[in-house]
């Protein structure tokens, strides 16, 4: 087969098929560690209200009296809009370890876990849905 007869022939078809392998790549991320489906390609965009204004991060000091909420500082607003997109294990182990120097010092491990908001009923009433989580231990004090 000449190089025309090739170009002919396969250059039509290589637009279609990096299409349908970036739509599968998506689908596979979002069913698999949780990508927001309006991201990675934004193939799902139209089709779900899973975006990152109803997602939510939700972060738990956890010390031997109990547990209480944690409030993620405005240093790291980019890193917890990247988690609530594409929640990883790795980035949410780095929130907790950043939030580890803002916790309580009698705080034994951080719980940070990612939600999705679904609207439900004909009220639409939120419900929230863990998306993923992670539990961190927090290195003790030298």
């Amino acid at each position: 087969m000449s190089s025309g007869e090739w170009r002919e022939r396969w250059l039509p078809r290589v637009a279609p098929i990096l299409l349908v392998a970036l739509a599968g790549i998506q689908i596979a991320l979002a069913f698999g560690v949780g990508l927001s489906p309006w991201k990675g390609g934004g193939f799902g965009m139209f089709a779900s209200t899973d975006h990152s204004g109803f997602r939510r991060l939700v972060a738990v000091s956890i010390t031997e009296a109990g547990e209480s909420p944690l409030r993620v500082p405005g240093e790291l607003d980019r890193a917890r809009r990247a988690v609530r997109l594409f929640p990883t294990e790795s980035r949410l182990h780095e929130i907790a370890r950043a939030l580890s120097a803002t916790a309580p010092l009698d705080t034994r491990r951080i719980r940070v876990r990612v939600e999705r908001g679904l609207f439900e009923g004909p009220e639409l009433a939120p419900r929230w849905e863990p998306i993923a989580s992670v539990e961190h231990v927090v290195d003790a004090a030298p």
